[in-house]
Protein backbone atom coordinates (compact mmCIF):
# COMPACT_ATOMS: atom_id res chain seq x y z
CA UNK A 1 0.00 0.00 0.00
CA UNK A 2 1.17 3.27 -1.18
CA UNK A 3 0.07 6.72 -1.23
CA UNK A 4 0.61 9.03 -4.34
CA UNK A 5 4.08 11.24 -3.42
CA UNK A 6 1.92 14.60 -3.21
CA UNK A 7 0.69 12.81 0.14
CA UNK A 8 2.96 13.80 3.02
CA UNK A 9 3.60 15.59 6.26
CA UNK A 10 2.59 19.36 5.97
CA UNK A 11 0.43 19.04 3.21
CA UNK A 12 -2.49 20.96 2.38
CA UNK A 13 -6.15 19.91 1.34
CA UNK A 14 -8.28 22.28 -0.79
CA UNK A 15 -11.87 23.49 1.73
CA UNK A 16 -15.13 23.32 0.54
CA UNK A 17 -14.96 20.72 -2.46
CA UNK A 18 -14.36 17.09 -2.68
CA UNK A 19 -10.63 15.73 -1.75
CA UNK A 20 -9.02 12.76 -3.81
CA UNK A 21 -6.88 10.60 -2.04
CA UNK A 22 -5.04 7.92 -4.05
CA UNK A 23 -2.35 5.23 -4.86
CA UNK A 24 -1.42 1.76 -5.26
CA UNK A 25 -1.63 -1.32 -3.77
CA UNK A 26 -1.82 -5.22 -4.03
CA UNK A 27 -4.70 -5.86 -6.42
CA UNK A 28 -7.92 -7.09 -4.05
CA UNK A 29 -6.93 -4.90 -0.86
CA UNK A 30 -9.39 -2.71 0.90
CA UNK A 31 -7.65 0.61 1.91
CA UNK A 32 -8.97 3.10 4.05
CA UNK A 33 -8.80 6.68 4.73
CA UNK A 34 -9.25 8.71 7.75
CA UNK A 35 -9.13 12.41 8.23
CA UNK A 36 -10.90 14.97 10.00
CA UNK A 37 -13.57 13.22 11.29
CA UNK A 38 -14.55 11.32 7.95
CA UNK A 39 -13.36 7.80 6.85
CA UNK A 40 -13.55 6.13 3.13
CA UNK A 41 -12.64 2.88 1.74
CA UNK A 42 -11.79 1.70 -1.84
CA UNK A 43 -10.29 -1.57 -3.28
CA UNK A 44 -7.49 -1.66 -5.06
CA UNK A 45 -8.40 -2.24 -8.76
CA UNK A 46 -5.71 -2.49 -11.51
CA UNK A 47 -2.88 -1.35 -8.87
CA UNK A 48 -4.47 1.64 -7.63
CA UNK A 49 -6.62 2.95 -5.39
CA UNK A 50 -8.64 6.06 -4.97
CA UNK A 51 -11.23 7.60 -2.31
CA UNK A 52 -13.50 10.38 -2.08
CA UNK A 53 -13.39 12.53 1.09
CA UNK A 54 -16.35 14.92 1.56
CA UNK A 55 -15.96 18.63 1.53
CA UNK A 56 -14.10 20.24 4.75
CA UNK A 57 -13.51 24.02 6.10
CA UNK A 58 -10.07 25.07 6.69
CA UNK A 59 -8.45 23.34 9.32
CA UNK A 60 -4.69 22.89 11.15
CA UNK A 61 -2.91 20.59 12.78
CA UNK A 62 -5.06 17.39 11.37
CA UNK A 63 -3.43 13.61 10.91
CA UNK A 64 -4.61 11.57 8.24
CA UNK A 65 -4.34 8.13 8.16
CA UNK A 66 -4.15 5.56 5.43
CA UNK A 67 -4.80 2.20 6.45
CA UNK A 68 -4.44 -1.22 4.56
CA UNK A 69 -4.36 -4.86 5.58
CA UNK A 70 -0.72 -4.61 6.17
CA UNK A 71 -0.47 -1.48 8.32
CA UNK A 72 -0.98 2.21 8.17
CA UNK A 73 0.68 5.67 7.75
CA UNK A 74 -0.16 8.65 9.49
CA UNK A 75 0.54 11.94 7.96
CA UNK A 76 0.79 14.92 10.38
CA UNK A 77 0.62 18.54 10.45
CA UNK A 78 -2.18 18.45 7.75
CA UNK A 79 -4.01 21.31 6.85
CA UNK A 80 -7.19 22.46 4.91
CA UNK A 81 -7.58 25.73 2.97
CA UNK A 82 -6.76 27.07 -0.40
CA UNK A 83 -4.70 25.33 -3.10
CA UNK A 84 -3.12 26.12 -5.83
CA UNK A 85 -1.18 25.10 -9.13
CA UNK A 86 1.67 27.37 -10.29
CA UNK A 87 2.49 26.09 -13.97
CA UNK A 88 4.39 27.42 -16.77
CA UNK A 89 8.28 27.92 -17.24
CA UNK A 90 11.10 29.49 -15.94
CA UNK A 91 9.37 32.67 -14.91
CA UNK A 92 7.27 30.46 -12.61
CA UNK A 93 9.85 28.45 -11.58
CA UNK A 94 12.04 31.22 -10.45
CA UNK A 95 13.01 30.75 -6.78
CA UNK A 96 12.82 32.78 -4.06
CA UNK A 97 16.57 33.46 -4.20
CA UNK A 98 16.78 34.73 -7.05
CA UNK A 99 14.38 37.74 -6.42
CA UNK A 100 15.19 41.42 -5.76
CA UNK A 101 13.33 41.07 -2.03
CA UNK A 102 14.72 37.60 -1.29
CA UNK A 103 16.55 39.00 2.41
CA UNK A 104 14.12 41.25 2.99
CA UNK A 105 11.26 38.81 2.79
CA UNK A 106 14.02 36.03 4.71
CA UNK A 107 13.80 38.16 7.35
CA UNK A 108 10.03 37.92 8.51
CA UNK A 109 8.71 34.98 6.19
CA UNK A 110 7.77 32.01 9.26
CA UNK A 111 4.51 31.41 8.32
CA UNK A 112 3.58 27.63 9.01
CA UNK A 113 -0.10 28.35 7.33
CA UNK A 114 1.58 28.56 3.49
CA UNK A 115 3.35 25.59 2.44
CA UNK A 116 4.77 24.36 -0.85
CA UNK A 117 5.12 21.33 -2.45
CA UNK A 118 7.12 21.14 -5.68
CA UNK A 119 7.00 18.33 -7.93
CA UNK A 120 10.48 16.79 -9.10
CA UNK A 121 11.17 17.87 -12.27
CA UNK A 122 11.56 14.67 -14.32
CA UNK A 123 11.36 14.17 -18.42
CA UNK A 124 11.85 10.33 -18.25
CA UNK A 125 10.57 7.23 -16.13
CA UNK A 126 14.10 6.50 -13.74
CA UNK A 127 15.24 9.97 -13.88
CA UNK A 128 15.09 10.16 -10.09
CA UNK A 129 17.14 6.88 -9.48
CA UNK A 130 19.76 8.26 -11.85
CA UNK A 131 20.39 11.21 -9.93
CA UNK A 132 20.03 13.08 -6.69
CA UNK A 133 16.57 14.43 -5.95
CA UNK A 134 16.66 14.26 -1.82
CA UNK A 135 15.72 18.05 -1.88
CA UNK A 136 12.84 17.64 -4.23
CA UNK A 137 8.82 16.39 -4.09
CA UNK A 138 7.90 17.22 -0.45
CA UNK A 139 6.07 19.80 1.19
CA UNK A 140 7.74 22.76 2.67
CA UNK A 141 6.47 24.75 5.35
CA UNK A 142 7.00 28.33 4.51
CA UNK A 143 10.02 29.16 6.91
CA UNK A 144 13.60 30.58 6.09
CA UNK A 145 15.07 27.20 5.89
CA UNK A 146 12.68 26.47 2.62
CA UNK A 147 11.93 30.35 1.13
CA UNK A 148 14.64 30.10 -1.19
CA UNK A 149 13.42 27.34 -3.14
CA UNK A 150 9.67 28.91 -3.43
CA UNK A 151 8.67 29.86 -6.61
CA UNK A 152 8.39 34.04 -6.26
CA UNK A 153 5.52 34.74 -8.45
CA UNK A 154 3.22 31.75 -6.46
CA UNK A 155 4.77 32.79 -3.06
CA UNK A 156 3.71 36.33 -3.38
CA UNK A 157 0.57 34.94 -4.58
CA UNK A 158 0.46 33.04 -1.61
CA UNK A 159 1.37 35.51 0.95
CA UNK A 160 -1.67 38.02 -0.27
CA UNK A 161 -4.06 35.36 0.02
CA UNK A 162 -3.15 34.39 3.03
CA UNK A 163 -3.11 38.11 4.66
CA UNK A 164 -6.31 38.68 3.20
CA UNK A 165 -8.53 35.03 3.78
CA UNK A 166 -6.23 33.92 7.11
CA UNK A 167 -6.62 30.46 5.95
CA UNK A 168 -4.29 27.68 5.21
CA UNK A 169 -2.75 28.18 1.40
CA UNK A 170 -1.07 25.36 -0.08
CA UNK A 171 0.67 25.74 -3.91
CA UNK A 172 1.32 22.76 -5.98
CA UNK A 173 4.27 23.57 -7.94
CA UNK A 174 4.53 21.80 -11.65
CA UNK A 175 6.26 23.84 -13.99
CA UNK A 176 9.91 23.67 -15.90
CA UNK A 177 12.02 26.68 -17.46
CA UNK A 178 12.57 26.75 -21.05
CA UNK A 179 9.26 24.38 -22.09
CA UNK A 180 6.58 25.01 -24.47
CA UNK A 181 2.96 24.81 -24.00
CA UNK A 182 3.45 21.77 -25.47
CA UNK A 183 5.19 19.97 -23.55
CA UNK A 184 2.19 20.18 -21.53
CA UNK A 185 -0.74 18.66 -23.26
CA UNK A 186 -1.95 15.05 -24.09
CA UNK A 187 -1.03 14.00 -27.41
CA UNK A 188 -5.18 14.53 -28.99
CA UNK A 189 -4.99 18.13 -27.06
CA UNK A 190 -2.04 18.93 -29.29
CA UNK A 191 -2.78 18.06 -31.96
CA UNK A 192 -5.93 20.52 -32.35
CA UNK A 193 -3.52 23.04 -33.41
CA UNK A 194 -0.01 22.22 -32.42
CA UNK A 195 0.79 19.49 -34.95
CA UNK A 196 3.90 21.74 -36.18
CA UNK A 197 5.78 20.65 -32.56
CA UNK A 198 4.81 17.42 -33.36
CA UNK A 199 6.65 18.17 -36.60
CA UNK A 200 9.56 19.92 -35.06
CA UNK A 201 10.10 16.95 -32.69
CA UNK A 202 10.28 14.06 -35.54
CA UNK A 203 12.16 16.29 -37.69
CA UNK A 204 14.49 16.24 -34.58
CA UNK A 205 14.79 12.65 -34.20
CA UNK A 206 16.18 12.11 -37.21
CA UNK A 207 19.23 14.16 -36.69
CA UNK A 208 20.06 11.68 -33.57
CA UNK A 209 22.03 8.89 -35.75
CA UNK A 210 21.45 6.51 -32.33
CA UNK A 211 18.76 6.56 -29.79
CA UNK A 212 19.94 3.67 -27.52
CA UNK A 213 23.26 5.58 -27.37
CA UNK A 214 21.15 9.29 -26.73
CA UNK A 215 19.40 8.05 -24.36
CA UNK A 216 22.96 6.21 -21.93
CA UNK A 217 24.49 9.89 -22.43
CA UNK A 218 21.14 11.59 -21.50
CA UNK A 219 21.51 9.37 -18.29
CA UNK A 220 24.94 10.20 -17.38
CA UNK A 221 24.73 13.99 -18.41
CA UNK A 222 25.04 15.96 -15.16
CA UNK A 223 23.51 18.72 -16.70
CA UNK A 224 20.30 16.62 -16.35
CA UNK A 225 20.64 16.49 -13.12
CA UNK A 226 16.87 18.37 -11.90
CA UNK A 227 16.92 17.47 -8.77
CA UNK A 228 19.64 20.00 -6.94
CA UNK A 229 18.34 23.29 -8.02
CA UNK A 230 21.07 25.53 -6.89
CA UNK A 231 23.81 23.81 -7.41
CA UNK A 232 23.33 24.04 -11.55
CA UNK A 233 26.19 26.16 -13.05
CA UNK A 234 23.93 27.67 -15.66
CA UNK A 235 21.59 28.70 -13.33
CA UNK A 236 23.23 30.21 -10.78
CA UNK A 237 25.23 32.51 -13.30
CA UNK A 238 22.11 33.45 -15.17
CA UNK A 239 19.09 33.98 -12.83
CA UNK A 240 20.86 36.13 -10.51
CA UNK A 241 21.49 38.77 -13.78
CA UNK A 242 24.09 39.67 -16.10
CA UNK A 243 24.84 42.85 -17.56
CA UNK A 244 24.33 42.89 -21.44
CA UNK A 245 27.75 42.66 -21.89
CA UNK A 246 28.27 39.44 -20.32
CA UNK A 247 24.96 38.66 -21.71
CA UNK A 248 26.97 38.72 -25.25
CA UNK A 249 29.94 36.83 -23.95
CA UNK A 250 27.95 34.06 -22.50
CA UNK A 251 26.36 33.90 -25.94
CA UNK A 252 29.14 33.28 -28.04
CA UNK A 253 29.81 29.87 -25.82
CA UNK A 254 26.63 28.42 -26.22
CA UNK A 255 25.54 26.56 -29.25
CA UNK A 256 23.69 28.28 -32.50
CA UNK A 257 20.52 27.07 -34.67
CA UNK A 258 21.29 23.30 -36.07
CA UNK A 259 24.48 23.09 -33.69
CA UNK A 260 21.63 22.26 -30.81
CA UNK A 261 20.94 19.40 -29.50
CA UNK A 262 17.70 18.06 -31.14
CA UNK A 263 14.71 17.25 -28.48
CA UNK A 264 15.24 13.24 -28.12
CA UNK A 265 12.66 10.95 -26.58
CA UNK A 266 13.95 11.58 -22.55
CA UNK A 267 13.93 15.33 -23.27
CA UNK A 268 11.64 17.45 -21.54
CA UNK A 269 10.79 19.68 -24.33
CA UNK A 270 9.29 17.03 -26.46
CA UNK A 271 5.90 17.37 -27.31
CA UNK A 272 3.73 15.86 -24.46
CA UNK A 273 6.49 15.19 -22.08
CA UNK A 274 5.95 16.97 -18.92
CA UNK A 275 1.90 16.30 -19.45
CA UNK A 276 3.05 12.44 -19.03
CA UNK A 277 5.94 12.48 -16.53
CA UNK A 278 5.04 15.69 -14.20
CA UNK A 279 1.21 16.71 -14.81
CA UNK A 280 -0.77 12.97 -14.37
CA UNK A 281 1.52 12.31 -11.41
CA UNK A 282 -0.27 15.39 -9.92
CA UNK A 283 -3.60 15.27 -11.40
CA UNK A 284 -6.69 14.70 -9.50
CA UNK A 285 -5.00 16.55 -6.05
CA UNK A 286 -7.73 18.99 -5.69
CA UNK A 287 -6.91 22.37 -6.16
CA UNK A 288 -9.13 25.74 -6.28
CA UNK A 289 -7.13 26.88 -9.72
CA UNK A 290 -3.94 27.20 -11.56
CA UNK A 291 -1.56 30.00 -11.93
CA UNK A 292 0.10 30.54 -15.08
CA UNK A 293 3.39 32.19 -16.21
CA UNK A 294 4.77 30.80 -20.06
CA UNK A 295 4.72 31.90 -23.42
CA UNK A 296 8.04 32.93 -24.02
CA UNK A 297 9.39 29.61 -25.66
CA UNK A 298 6.54 29.56 -27.75
CA UNK A 299 8.06 32.86 -30.06
CA UNK A 300 8.43 29.95 -32.67
CA UNK A 301 5.12 29.43 -33.12
CA UNK A 302 3.87 32.24 -31.98
CA UNK A 303 0.61 32.63 -34.89
CA UNK A 304 -0.93 28.85 -33.00
CA UNK A 305 -0.18 30.11 -29.27
CA UNK A 306 -3.51 31.41 -28.65
CA UNK A 307 -5.21 28.05 -30.24
CA UNK A 308 -2.22 26.06 -28.21
CA UNK A 309 -3.32 27.78 -24.61
CA UNK A 310 -7.13 27.12 -25.15
CA UNK A 311 -6.31 23.97 -25.99
CA UNK A 312 -4.00 23.20 -23.21
CA UNK A 313 -6.59 24.91 -20.42
CA UNK A 314 -9.49 22.62 -21.85
CA UNK A 315 -6.86 19.52 -21.54
CA UNK A 316 -6.21 20.36 -18.13
CA UNK A 317 -9.70 20.90 -17.23
CA UNK A 318 -10.54 17.66 -18.54
CA UNK A 319 -7.91 16.07 -16.51
CA UNK A 320 -8.94 17.57 -13.48
CA UNK A 321 -12.90 16.96 -14.52
CA UNK A 322 -13.55 20.59 -13.58
CA UNK A 323 -13.65 23.81 -14.77
CA UNK A 324 -10.45 25.05 -13.68
CA UNK A 325 -10.36 28.86 -12.69
CA UNK A 326 -6.93 29.86 -14.81
CA UNK A 327 -5.03 32.92 -13.84
CA UNK A 328 -2.71 34.15 -16.36
CA UNK A 329 0.07 36.40 -16.51
CA UNK A 330 1.13 38.44 -19.45
CA UNK A 331 4.77 38.35 -20.67
CA UNK A 332 6.97 40.66 -19.44
CA UNK A 333 8.64 43.62 -21.43
CA UNK A 334 11.86 42.39 -22.74
CA UNK A 335 14.29 43.59 -25.31
CA UNK A 336 16.70 40.63 -25.78
CA UNK A 337 18.55 38.15 -23.57
CA UNK A 338 21.92 36.23 -24.10
CA UNK A 339 22.18 38.49 -27.06
CA UNK A 340 19.10 37.63 -28.86
CA UNK A 341 15.61 39.12 -29.18
CA UNK A 342 12.61 37.97 -28.89
CA UNK A 343 10.51 39.22 -32.09
CA UNK A 344 6.93 37.63 -31.42
CA UNK A 345 6.82 38.55 -27.72
CA UNK A 346 4.16 41.03 -28.56
CA UNK A 347 1.88 38.55 -30.48
CA UNK A 348 2.26 35.97 -27.48
CA UNK A 349 0.48 39.06 -25.06
CA UNK A 350 -2.02 39.57 -27.37
CA UNK A 351 -2.54 35.50 -27.90
CA UNK A 352 -2.76 35.51 -23.97
CA UNK A 353 -5.36 38.37 -23.77
CA UNK A 354 -7.78 37.04 -26.42
CA UNK A 355 -7.00 33.94 -24.35
CA UNK A 356 -9.11 35.11 -21.10
CA UNK A 357 -11.06 37.20 -23.26
CA UNK A 358 -12.50 33.94 -24.72
CA UNK A 359 -12.82 31.60 -22.29
CA UNK A 360 -14.62 31.13 -19.21
CA UNK A 361 -12.91 31.44 -15.95
CA UNK A 362 -9.46 32.57 -16.98
CA UNK A 363 -7.91 36.11 -16.54
CA UNK A 364 -5.28 37.87 -17.03
CA UNK A 365 -2.45 39.79 -15.13
CA UNK A 366 -0.60 42.53 -16.42
CA UNK A 367 3.61 42.66 -16.15
CA UNK A 368 3.34 45.75 -18.04
CA UNK A 369 5.73 47.88 -15.38
CA UNK A 370 7.67 44.56 -14.56
CA UNK A 371 10.13 43.73 -17.38
CA UNK A 372 14.08 43.99 -17.66
CA UNK A 373 15.26 45.59 -20.90
CA UNK A 374 18.35 43.08 -20.71
CA UNK A 375 16.59 40.03 -19.16
CA UNK A 376 13.83 37.79 -19.59
CA UNK A 377 13.73 36.72 -15.91
CA UNK A 378 12.65 40.17 -13.91
CA UNK A 379 13.96 39.99 -11.10
CA UNK A 380 10.91 41.80 -8.89
CA UNK A 381 8.23 39.33 -9.06
CA UNK A 382 6.13 40.89 -6.09
CA UNK A 383 3.73 42.66 -8.02
CA UNK A 384 3.29 40.16 -10.34
CA UNK A 385 1.98 37.60 -7.61
CA UNK A 386 0.10 40.02 -5.99
CA UNK A 387 -1.89 40.96 -8.94
CA UNK A 388 -2.73 37.23 -9.64
CA UNK A 389 -3.51 37.24 -5.79
CA UNK A 390 -5.74 39.98 -6.37
CA UNK A 391 -7.41 38.40 -9.57
CA UNK A 392 -8.26 35.40 -7.24
CA UNK A 393 -10.20 37.40 -4.71
CA UNK A 394 -11.86 39.41 -7.19
CA UNK A 395 -13.06 37.03 -9.66
CA UNK A 396 -12.66 33.34 -8.00
CA UNK A 397 -13.53 34.58 -4.23
CA UNK A 398 -15.86 36.56 -4.93
CA UNK A 399 -14.75 39.37 -3.55
CA UNK A 400 -15.98 43.22 -4.67
CA UNK A 401 -12.90 45.17 -5.60
CA UNK A 402 -10.98 46.02 -8.88
CA UNK A 403 -8.70 43.36 -10.05
CA UNK A 404 -8.43 43.77 -13.59
CA UNK A 405 -6.13 45.87 -15.87
CA UNK A 406 -7.34 48.44 -17.69
CA UNK A 407 -7.87 47.54 -21.23
CA UNK A 408 -8.42 48.77 -24.37
CA UNK A 409 -12.43 49.53 -24.72
CA UNK A 410 -13.03 51.98 -27.54
CA UNK A 411 -11.37 54.94 -29.42
CA UNK A 412 -13.25 58.05 -30.58
CA UNK A 413 -11.74 60.82 -33.12
CA UNK A 414 -12.70 64.24 -34.12
CA UNK A 415 -10.61 65.69 -36.30
CA UNK A 416 -6.62 65.53 -35.11
CA UNK A 417 -7.69 64.58 -31.14
CA UNK A 418 -8.54 61.04 -30.34
CA UNK A 419 -10.20 59.53 -27.03
CA UNK A 420 -9.56 56.05 -25.79
CA UNK A 421 -12.02 54.42 -23.87
CA UNK A 422 -10.58 52.10 -20.87
CA UNK A 423 -12.71 49.45 -18.93
CA UNK A 424 -11.36 48.63 -15.43
CA UNK A 425 -10.53 52.18 -14.63
CA UNK A 426 -11.93 51.80 -11.50
CA UNK A 427 -12.03 55.63 -9.69
CA UNK A 428 -9.57 57.09 -12.92
CA UNK A 429 -6.49 56.58 -14.66
CA UNK A 430 -3.30 57.60 -13.00
CA UNK A 431 -0.29 58.25 -14.67
CA UNK A 432 3.27 57.70 -12.88
CA UNK A 433 5.84 60.76 -13.65
CA UNK A 434 5.20 63.66 -15.33
CA UNK A 435 3.55 62.19 -18.17
CA UNK A 436 3.10 59.23 -20.40
CA UNK A 437 5.88 57.74 -21.10
CA UNK A 438 7.19 58.47 -24.49
CA UNK A 439 8.07 55.20 -26.08
CA UNK A 440 4.04 54.20 -24.75
CA UNK A 441 2.25 55.04 -27.60
CA UNK A 442 2.70 54.83 -31.52
CA UNK A 443 1.30 56.44 -34.51
CA UNK A 444 1.90 54.86 -37.70
CA UNK A 445 4.97 53.48 -35.87
CA UNK A 446 6.26 57.29 -34.85
CA UNK A 447 6.44 58.03 -31.46
CA UNK A 448 3.88 60.75 -30.15
CA UNK A 449 5.14 63.85 -28.06
CA UNK A 450 4.10 63.05 -24.06
CA UNK A 451 3.11 66.49 -24.16
CA UNK A 452 0.38 65.73 -26.66
CA UNK A 453 -1.04 62.86 -24.00
CA UNK A 454 -3.27 63.37 -21.12
CA UNK A 455 -5.20 61.00 -19.16
CA UNK A 456 -9.11 61.80 -17.55
CA UNK A 457 -11.53 59.91 -15.53
CA UNK A 458 -11.63 56.29 -17.46
CA UNK A 459 -9.97 58.08 -20.81
CA UNK A 460 -6.76 59.21 -23.22
CA UNK A 461 -7.07 61.96 -24.77
CA UNK A 462 -4.04 62.10 -27.69
CA UNK A 463 -3.40 65.15 -30.14
CA UNK A 464 -2.24 64.21 -33.46
CA UNK A 465 -0.40 66.16 -35.79
CA UNK A 466 -2.53 64.65 -38.62
CA UNK A 467 -6.44 64.23 -39.59
CA UNK A 468 -5.53 61.31 -41.65
CA UNK A 469 -6.46 57.97 -41.05
CA UNK A 470 -3.90 55.90 -38.54
CA UNK A 471 -3.03 53.28 -36.35
CA UNK A 472 -2.47 53.83 -32.42
CA UNK A 473 -0.65 51.01 -30.65
CA UNK A 474 -0.05 51.47 -27.12
CA UNK A 475 2.98 48.88 -25.55
CA UNK A 476 3.59 46.96 -28.73
CA UNK A 477 7.21 47.07 -28.36
CA UNK A 478 9.62 44.39 -27.47
CA UNK A 479 10.66 46.37 -24.38
CA UNK A 480 8.21 49.60 -22.95
CA UNK A 481 7.87 50.15 -19.07
CA UNK A 482 4.25 51.63 -19.11
CA UNK A 483 2.94 54.11 -16.32
CA UNK A 484 -0.75 53.78 -16.79
CA UNK A 485 -2.25 52.99 -13.75
CA UNK A 486 -5.71 52.39 -13.03
CA UNK A 487 -7.28 53.36 -9.01
CA UNK A 488 -5.85 49.91 -7.75
CA UNK A 489 -2.51 50.19 -9.42
CA UNK A 490 -2.26 47.93 -12.40
CA UNK A 491 -0.80 49.13 -15.59
CA UNK A 492 -2.62 49.30 -18.64
CA UNK A 493 -2.27 46.31 -21.28
CA UNK A 494 -0.98 46.87 -24.68
CA UNK A 495 -3.06 47.39 -27.65
CA UNK A 496 -3.94 48.26 -30.86
CA UNK A 497 -6.66 50.44 -32.68
CA UNK A 498 -7.42 51.99 -36.10
CA UNK A 499 -9.27 55.23 -36.14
Amino acid sequence: MKAARIFQDHMVLQRGKEVQVWGTGTEGEQIAVSFFGHSRSAAVEHGGWKVTLPPMEAHRGGVMTISGPEGSVDFQNVAVGEVWLAGGQSNMEFQMLFDMHYEEELAACECPDIRFFDYPEVSYDGQEEDFDYSRMGFWRPCGPEHLKYFSAVAYYTAKKLYKEMDVPIGIVGCNWGGTTASCWMDEDSLKKHGQVWIEDYENGLKRIPDLERYKAEFRKDPANSRGLPFDDAFTMLVMPGLTKEAQFELASTLPKGDARPAAGPYSPNRPCALYHSMLTHTAPYTIRGVLWYQGESDDPHYDIYQDVLQDLIECWRALWKEELPFLLVQLAPMESFLGTERPHFSDIREAQAKCAGTLRQVWLASASDAGMRYDIHPKDKKPIGERLALLAQGHVYGQELLCDAPEFDRAERTGNRVRIHFRNAGGGLVVKGDSVHENLFLVNGMEIDPKRIRAERSRVELELETSAPCRIAFAKRGYYEVNLYNSAGLPALPFETEV
